[in-house]
């Protein structure tokens, strides 16, 4: 995914697509009735919780100069496009939150957008920055790996 916005922008994106990935997943956990489940949305948005503050840090980090307000938003917008376009409650409304399966489809559709999205942002990072977004690659690339093997499993079974 190319993108016009400069690195402190792009990790706005990256920090607005944490907060959404948070979301989804606390959604999904309040309508689950599923107990395992339920433990493991809870903790894929702790993780998601964390993976926001960490790129919130770097953004203070930075030595880029202040990115205006527009910019911000801009990049926030974009977040939102690369994640579920009309939010959640358009997924909500496609029918996206209403069963076991739908839930796990979106959240690997969310893995998805994030590990190629922070690959490619990956490649433009040196150092400290690049270390943090390796990591946190590869913990997306561990919920995916999860959230598959949830879908592929029988209903009432972990997957794991």
């Amino acid at each position: 995914m190319s993108s016009p916005l400069n690195p402190s922008e792009q990790l706005h994106m990256a920090v607005e697509m944490e907060c959404r990935g948070q979301g989804l997943y606390l959604r999904a956990q309040r309508l689950t009735d599923d107990a395992k489940l339920h433990a493991l949305l809870g903790d894929l948005a702790k993780e998601e919780a964390i993976h926001y503050e960490l790129f919130s840090a770097m953004l203070e980090e930075m030595d880029e100069p202040v990115t205006s307000e527009e910019r911000i938003q801009l990049a926030q917008a974009m977040a939102g496009d690369a994640f579920y376009p009309g939010g959640l409650m358009q997924l909500s409304a496609e029918g996206g939150l209403a069963s076991r399966d739908a839930m796990l489809q979106a959240a690997i559709r969310a893995e998805e957008d994030s590990i190629a999205y922070y690959t490619n942002l990956l490649a433009k990072l040196a150092g400290k920055a690049a270390e943090t977004v390796r990591r946190i690659l590869q913990e997306e690339e561990g919920h995916l790996r999860t959230l598959r093997a949830w879908l592929q499993a029988p209903h009432g079974e972990d997957g794991m």
